[in-house]
C-alpha cells in the first residue's frame, strides 16, 4: 500500500508539472505509471496507480488549484512549535484570495462515508499540523485543508482551521511535553 502511495503522489505530481493545463482529466502518458511503478517495486499496481491519478486530476480541487494560478506540489514545510520542529510535505498547495489551501492525497481503501468520515478524523491532526507549520514559516492564513481521497474519489474539506491547530498543538503537547 505504502509503494502505490508513493508512486501516486509522484505520477500525479508529474501530471501536473507536464502540462498543468491539459492534465486535467488525462493521464499525461501511460509511461510515467510504469516507471514510477517499476521504480517502487510495484509494476503489477501500474493500472491501479494510472487510474488513481487520474482521480486525482480530475477532481475538482486540483481543477481549482490549477485555476488559482499560485501552485505548488511537494512543499516542504517546517517550523518550530514550542520545543518541537513541525515539518512535512504537503501533497498540493495553493493560494486563493490571499488565504492558502493544503490538498492531502489520501490513497485508503475505504467503501463507506462512515469509514471516510471516521479516517478523516484520523487526519486531523495531521492537518492541524500542516496548517499550523505554514501558519507558523509563512505568516499566512491556511483557510482550508483538504483530504483527498481517491479509492472512491471523495474531498473532505476542513474549515475549521484554527481548531485544527489547537488540536496539532495538544497533540504535541501530550506527545512531548511541550508548551504550546
Amino acid at each position: 500500500h505504502q509503494a502505490v502511495a508513493v508512486t501516486d503522489h509522484v505520477v500525479i505530481d508529474d501530471g501536473l508539472a507536464s502540462q498543468p493545463a491539459d492534465a486535467l482529466g488525462q493521464l499525461f502518458g501511460s509511461h510515467t505509471a510504469r516507471a514510477q511503478a517499476a521504480a517502487e517495486g510495484v509494476p503489477q499496481k501500474e493500472s491501479e496507480v494510472a487510474r488513481l491519478a487520474r482521480v486525482a486530476l480530475d477532481s475538482y480541487i486540483v481543477k481549482r488549484a490549477v485555476a488559482s494560478g499560485h501552485w505548488w506540489r511537494e512543499v516542504p514545510v517546517g517550523a518550530p512549535v514550542g520545543v518541537t520542529v513541525l515539518e512535512g510535505f504537503i501533497d498540493l498547495l495553493f493560494e486563493e484570495e490571499g488565504d492558502l489551501v493544503v490538498v492531502d492525497y489520501k490513497t485508503d481503501s475505504l467503501e463507506t462515508e462512515e469509514k471516510i468520515a471516521e479516517r478523516s478524523g484520523h487526519y486531523r491532526i495531521q492537518a492541524g499540523a500542516y496548517a499550523l507549520a505554514l501558519q507558523e514559516a509563512t505568516g499566512c492564513s491556511v483557510k482550508e485543508v483538504v483530504l483527498l481521497f481517491l479509492q472512491p474519489r471523495q474531498e473532505v474539506v476542513m474549515r475549521d482551521v484554527p481548531a485544527l491547530m489547537d488540536e496539532a498543538r495538544a497533540a504535541l503537547v501530550r506527545s512531548k511535553g511541550n508548551a504550546p
